[in-house]
């Protein structure tokens, strides 16, 4: 393909994509095409019921999604895998799908329990200050969060004008105002970890209130701060964003360490200099933002489902897949199911 002396901007990006596309562009292949391709490259399919298998889940779930984002795991090189069935393939990424459904609901159940005790404490600063809409100005922030004042105020507008009735609705004819404790139902978990951020009178508070769900789990030696909470939060959202949007739970690190807390982290002979990024990590600090009965049911089911990975795995061993996680080896085995009550 020619460029012409003369020819506009816009025409020479567009020769040059089409260039780029007719170089790197991958070809389309039918599912059989998959499957010969997989085959070549030492994935199994042993008989033809499993063919038929194979054929129905690569067109409902993706071959992009499937192999690209798990075959890795199974690679003796990019071309090439171990000798590795396709029912080991598909085990893995349900694994991956069940735990990281697993972790989704549990940290909306962190970020219930958090909404309810930050919207207390907020709104008991504003009725401090004789005014429930305190949040919505300037000064109520030790920095200027104008996103999250911005989105607040939209989100008012928004429902006060609406045909339908609703909360916010509700209350701004009744009252003529809104309390925090009724907007905080439309923020995100980022938004609510911006305004604890920068509200910090209230942070001890929320604090020693989160606190009492350590307490029914082991004694405190040392206090639970807003620092460890604060950073418990941050990776928590971290987590939160990847399960929300079906991204892959293996080989996850978040940005930042999670704070180094003694009393929960020598439980589990976690060291002071020791990464603590992993999923494991989190998994950990979901504790001090769960009850016992919430807490054992995210453990149980990852314990469960990763026992049963081990049984269906055979060209990879399962502590492979717990050290991407960040788990110990073997910890399915050498950690009893907890009590749900």
């Amino acid at each position: 393909m020619k460029f012409s002396y003369g020819e506009s901007y816009g025409t020479h990006l567009r020769k040059a994509s089409l260039i780029r596309r007719c170089f790197f562009l991958r070809p389309f292949k039918n599912i059989k095409e998959q499957i010969r391709l997989l085959d070549s490259r030492g994935i199994r399919i042993d008989t033809y019921a499993k063919y038929k298998r194979a054929k129905q889940y690569l067109l409902t779930n993706n071959y992009y999604n499937l192999v690209n984002g798990y075959g890795r795991f199974f690679w003796i090189n990019t071309n090439l895998y171990r000798d590795t069935t396709f029912d080991e393939l598909t085990q893995l990424y349900e694994f991956d799908t069940v735990i990281r459904n697993s972790f989704f609901s549990a940290t909306l159940t962190a970020e219930k329990h958090l909404r309810g005790v930050v919207a207390y404490y907020i709104s008991e600063r504003c009725s401090k200050s004789n005014k429930a809409e305190a949040y919505r100005d300037r000064d109520f922030y030790s920095k200027d969060i104008y996103y999250v004042r911005k989105k607040i105020w939209e989100i008012i507008d928004k429902n006060i004008n609406s045909k339908n009735d609703n909360p916010i609705k509700n209350h701004y004819v009744k009252h003529g105002e809104v309390p925090f404790w009724v907007i905080v139902n439309y923020l995100t978990f980022s938004d609510l970890y911006k305004i604890l951020k920068n509200v910090p009178n209230i942070q001890s508070k929320v604090a020693r209130k989160m606190q009492s769900f350590l307490k029914e789990k082991f004694t405190l030696t040392t206090s639970y701060t807003e620092k460890e909470l604060l950073s418990f939060m941050y990776n928590i959202y971290e987590l939160r964003n990847v399960c929300a949007h079906g991204n892959r739970l293996l080989d996850f690190r978040c940005k930042r360490n999670v704070v180094y807390y003694q009393p929960l982290h020598s439980r589990y002979n976690i060291q002071r200099n020791e990464p603590r990024q992993s999923v494991y990590h989190i998994f950990i600090v979901l504790q001090c933002f769960l009850s016992n009965a919430e807490y054992a049911i995210l453990h149980n089911t990852i314990r469960k489902r990763m026992n049963y990975l081990e049984n269906k795995l055979s060209s990879i061993s399962h502590n492979k897949i717990l050290r991407l996680l960040g788990f110990p080896c073997n910890w399915n085995r050498n950690t009893p199911n907890l009590l749900q009550k």
